[in-house]
């Protein structure tokens, strides 16, 4: 069998035993039966061993601060029941998204509305006197302070050249 030729694909034995192997030198080495049985471990001794570093947390005592995890997770977390239940993320996510409501569900405020520096998008032109305008409403329908100086020029005359009545003038309509 030395000068077999190492083969370039899997081999098949057809569901035969390969017999007689040595205990494995090195990591690419095939294993006997064995030598697994006697370096591996059962799902038995694996849970008792996982098992034998933690304890049920009725032995706990609550902690006067705050508690690290050093990166673990908290898992297989039951629905909370009371407010001050640990949420698992599924009730989380659904708590969240079940609050992000549409603004036609929101009450009007009460006071200033903060948008943190936020713009309103997608406004649509306004169509009563109380809607919102986007810019390009107002860039297209305002008028300038200049055309609004002039037009209101145009609409007044100078004291001056108003010749004072020779009567009581009445100013009612």
């Amino acid at each position: 069998m030395n000068n077999i030729t190492a083969p370039s694909g899997n081999v098949s034995i057809n569901n035969n035993k390969l017999t007689n192997v040595s205990t494995p030198d090195s990591n690419n080495d095939a294993a006997n039966k064995l030598y697994v049985d006697t370096n591996s471990i059962s799902q038995t001794n694996a849970d008792a061993r996982y098992y034998q570093n933690t304890t049920t947390l009725n032995n706990i005592t609550v902690p006067d601060n705050s508690v690290s995890l050093a990166n673990n997770k908290i898992t297989n977390l039951g629905n909370a029941t009371l407010a001050t239940d640990a949420l698992n993320r599924q009730t989380a996510d659904a708590r969240y998204y079940q609050s992000s409501v549409t603004l036609n569900n929101v009450t009007a405020p009460n006071g200033d509305l903060s948008l943190n520096t936020n713009k309103i998008t997608n406004l649509t032109d306004p169509t009563l006197p109380s809607d919102a305008a986007s810019k390009n409403y107002v860039d297209t329908y305002a008028i300038t302070q200049t055309q609004a100086d002039s037009r209101y020029y145009l609409n007044t005359v100078a004291l001056s050249s108003i010749t004072a009545p020779s009567a009581s003038l009445s100013l009612n309509s």
